[in-house]
């Protein structure tokens, strides 16, 4: 197999730089055919690697410049449905791959009886889970050399256990395959097409994706019923700039101890919403369009898009989520949302709750408590008793309907895979642990906690590796993830107001916006009336800080109004 996979690579490569000299000489159309055959063969070695997902990944990311550049001459030739559908094909490809081969069954008709049907099927998801675990595992600790070689000996067993549990899989399937010949291990993924695309959406929704490509950035508009996208070109120059405030962005970002980042915040989303033309793209939606799914790209999947400003007048300014009743959500590819809205899952009445394991954060026993009164069956791991034994036995964990985490986290930039929820005793829950979780019956995980949307743009062949990949992979249809450091008193205001919401409308991303909304636009007076009339359990010590954070404001200033405060959190799934 490595023979076959080296002799092809060479081949691949060859035939990729014969694509980029017809390019070059503005051949499209012979660049179009090269790089097309060369995506095609790309993905049928990928196919047939059915063990080891580092190997699809290096593989994807070797030649995920064939499917940037392939983008890149559809549009020269005004080929915008098949742009999208290549960028589809090269985007969260890894867990499209992952989700499939997970929902990936033999048929019931060929057992006899029920229980044999089920053996087989808790088999193959007892073993996937496993692989899928030990997979993420040796991925984190191979991901250089240093750590490999410090690893070395764990390295070595995670190896062997995965080459066991791989011959475990190989047998289970002979097994399925007497019984059902058509079952396939590892599900070929058909490409999505455009009109597929459109039927996930409504006559009263609209799509849009933005992709960013070496030479530009590219929105595309997309409809229910129109038979084409509506393309909107920026230049190289708006490109330019739009990486380049984003990377600023993310310095001072990370900068240590600094608030800078907050501070520019208004005007950064003011200048993203100019360079983006975000008024000349709403221009071209329906009149009669209430809900928005965005798709960023790379960089602008760390930005609250959500929070774009639009306009502005004497009763104040208005963004995104003023103009969509139905929400604004995010989803990292149209396959991802083809395959997570047939899981229709209308229960709410199962919360399953992290509380405050590291018991220094003020207002988080205050959000969780209020939270469990929406629910009619609770289980919440508090402060100490939120240990990774007692999350991992807890028994209501896969029955839940909502999962809540009111916590710390923390997204890792180096090593997206170490990125973690923080538990009591130092101990951390991280992606490749999640990936390991079985939440089939979830609809919602909130990630009331810091950085739990962040996403590794750096990888361009899969560049939506973050803690919210791995709970959609692990089952929940729905995912509330923060995209910075968040007030946990704000946080726990819109969390409240969120949980009460979500029994009332039933969709994530309405119940979210609106909450965000109500946060925003509350005044001090407004905001004393709710705490009393909802009759929120104010410990002594903490009305004392509400109050110290409150008291030099006038009654009609609202203290929530920055979108540091309300704007951190997505919407992500169904």
């Amino acid at each position: 197999m490595i023979t076959l996979l080296l002799y092809c690579a060479l081949g691949l490569l060859l035939t990729y730089l014969l694509g980029l000299v017809y390019r070059d000489a503005q051949q499209f159309e012979n660049a179009y055919t090269t790089f097309t055959n060369t995506i095609n063969i790309v993905d049928s070695l990928r196919s047939k690697i059915v063990s080891g997902d580092a190997a699809r990944q290096k593989l994807a990311d070797e030649y995920n410049r064939v499917y940037q550049n392939l983008i890149e001459i559809c549009l020269e030739l005004n080929q915008y449905t098949e742009a999208i559908e290549y960028i589809e094909r090269s985007k969260a490809r890894s867990l499209v791959e992952l989700l499939a081969t997970k929902k990936n069954y033999p048929k019931r008709d060929y057992y006899s009886t029920q229980n044999d049907y089920q053996k087989a099927c808790t088999q193959l998801d007892q073993l996937r889970t496993k692989i899928t675990t030990k997979e993420r595992e040796l991925e984190i600790l191979t991901r250089n050399k240093e750590s490999e070689e410090r690893n070395y000996d764990y390295v070595v067993q995670l190896q062997q256990g995965l080459s066991e549990l791989q011959q475990q899989l190989n047998q289970i399937f002979g097994e399925i395959h007497k019984i059902d010949p058509s079952f396939k291990l590892n599900q070929q993924i058909d490409p999505i097409s455009f009109s597929q695309i459109q039927t996930l959406i409504d006559s009263r929704t609209c799509l849009v994706i933005l992709h960013i490509t070496d030479q530009q950035i590219i929105a595309f508009i997309i409809t229910r019923n129109n038979r084409a996208p509506i393309v909107r070109k920026y230049s190289g120059k708006d490109r330019d700039r739009t990486m380049n405030r984003a990377f600023a962005y993310l310095r001072l970002y990370y900068r240590k101890r600094s608030n800078w980042w907050r501070n520019q915040l208004v005007s950064r989303l003011k200048d993203l919403a100019k360079i983006l033309h975000i008024e000349e793209i709403l221009s071209h939606l329906p009149t009669d369009c209430d809900r928005l799914i965005l798709i960023p790209h790379r960089v602008l999947h760390l930005l609250p898009l959500h929070a774009l400003p639009i306009y502005s007048d004497e009763t104040g300014s208005f963004c995104l989520l003023d103009k969509f009743p139905r929400g604004v959500q995010y989803v990292p590819s149209c396959q991802i949302l083809q395959l997570t809205q047939n899981q229709q899952r209308p229960d709410l009445h199962k919360l399953f709750a992290i509380q405050n394991p590291t018991k220094d954060l003020s207002y988080a026993n205050l959000e969780v408590e209020k939270i469990c009164s929406s629910f009619s069956s609770t289980q919440v791991l508090v402060q100490e008793a939120a240990t990774k034994a007692a999350l991992n036995t807890a028994r209501n964990l896969k029955e839940a309907h909502c999962i809540h985490f009111s916590c710390h986290g923390l997204f890792n930039l180096a090593s997206p895979l170490e990125s973690s929820l923080f538990l009591t005793n130092e101990e951390r829950l991280t992606l490749g642990e999640i990936f390991g979780l079985d939440l089939r019956k979830c609809y919602l995980v909130t990630l009331s906690a810091c950085e739990t949307g962040l996403t590794n743009f750096a990888s361009f062949s899969d560049e939506y590796i973050g803690l919210p990949s791995g709970f959609i992979y692990a089952g929940s249809t729905n995912v509330v993830s923060s995209l910075w450091t968040v007030n946990d008193l704000s946080t726990a205001f819109l969390m409240i107001r969120f949980y009460h919401n979500l029994q009332a409308v039933q969709s994530v991303a309405v119940a979210l916006n609106q909450a965000q909304l109500w946060l925003r636009d509350i005044t001090k007076k407004e905001l004393e009336t709710w705490i009393e009339e909802n009759q929120l359990p104010l410990k002594p010590a903490v009305k004392m800080g509400l109050r110290r954070r409150l008291y030099q404001l006038e009654d009609d200033a609202k203290p929530f109004q920055d979108p540091f405060h309300w704007a951190a959190f997505c919407a992500i799934g169904q």
